[in-house]
């Protein structure tokens, strides 16, 4: 499933809906290219069939994307046709561990311009490493290395057609790596150690729900090369306000995941501390070129920030698209637009 999106207990079509995607989508992108074809029933019972397994077309507006993340607030989707890819008959895994976590989007740009089938690319800040292996008791991540701390670690998989193409592969991100100021290079190569890096991955979320008294999270994108600067941004900011931030981040695409978290008793302190410091990361994501949601969508709580980022006039045509397919309104009430 080349989306790969993070919430494992999500449905295909809910995927569709917010135009999910997950670590993969640097080499498979989103939802939105994944889906060839769909069935989509409109508020008043009008069944559209959108879409087709045609190589390209030009075919007046484009009503599938429009209604890929769309949330369900213009129609139900009913039926997918999804896009298949082949299954890679070999892949591994690697980790750098980075003295300076400004030099990690120059990296994951060379990267993603050096041919290599690099399917994952994860910016992994090490206050993260440190803060979910305290919870689950086994990091996996490097913190340190030969006395060195690790600012900030990439995640690597790369894709080929054998173990011969893997390890021409490996040779090049070495040979790349002697000018990224990269401590080490792990390699994750056999199922056990791969199962564990990404236990270690999805317990950055786990471990932000059950250890913080209270939490919650920023998902945005950046541009790519803006990610070292805005992690460094918002964690600023929680300092000033005396709260926890934890970030990772799809450094191939500019996918962002903040962990805001306390552990005051205090819920309304973290409330107003959490508004204030959520106000100015997407003021400054903004001022970046970024975009308010990359794969969680916008909902009822991010209509105000994206009105904001888009500009009234964007927001307002949205509301009138929303109100030709749903003049009554039925379809997620007040999520998106309203």
């Amino acid at each position: 499933y080349a989306s790969d999106p993070g919430e494992k207990t999500a449905t295909v079509g809910g995927n569709a809906a917010t135009n999910a995607g997950g670590p993969s989508a640097v080499r498979y992108g989103t939802m939105k290219d994944n889906v060839v074809a769909a069935t989509v029933v409109l508020p008043a019972g009008e069944v559209l069939e959108l879409g087709g397994n045609v190589g390209k077309s030009s075919s007046g507006y484009d009503i599938l994307q429009l209604i890929l993340g769309s949330e369900g607030t213009l129609g139900i989707i009913t039926e997918l046709t999804l896009k298949l890819w082949p299954k890679p008959k070999a892949d591994i895994s690697l980790i750098l561990p980075f003295a300076e976590a400004a030099s990690i989007p120059a990296a994951a740009d060379a990267l993603k311009k050096s041919g290599l089938a690099v399917s994952v690319m994860e910016y992994i800040d090490t206050d993260i490493v440190e803060f979910a292996g305290a919870v689950t008791g086994n990091p996996v991540f490097p913190v340190e290395m030969e006395g060195n701390r690790a600012a900030a670690s990439l995640l690597l998989t790369i894709e080929g057609k054998d173990d011969d193409e893997l390890d021409a592969a490996m040779e090049a991100v070495a040979e790349m790596s002697e000018e990224w100021g990269v401590l080490d290079i792990l390699v994750v190569d056999t199922p056990s150690l791969k199962k564990d890096v990404w236990a270690a991955h999805d317990a950055f979320h786990t471990a932000a729900e059950s250890a913080a008294k209270y939490a919650d999270e920023l998902n945005m994108t950046v541009p790519p090369m803006a990610m070292a600067e805005y992690f460094e941004y918002v964690k600023g900011l929680g300092s000033k306000a005396g709260l926890d931030v934890y970030a990772y981040g799809h450094a191939g695409d500019g996918g962002v995941h903040i962990y805001v978290c306390t552990s005051d008793a205090d819920k309304d302190a973290f409330t107003a501390k959490k508004t204030a410091l959520f106000d100015a990361a997407y003021a400054k994501c903004k001022e970046l070129g970024g975009k308010v949601s990359s794969e969680h969508g916008i909902g009822y709580v991010k209509k105000d920030y994206l009105k904001e980022s888009m500009g009234e006039d964007a927001y307002a045509l949205m509301g009138r698209i929303k109100a030709a397919f749903d003049p009554k309104g039925i379809l997620n009430p007040g999520k998106v637009v309203g």
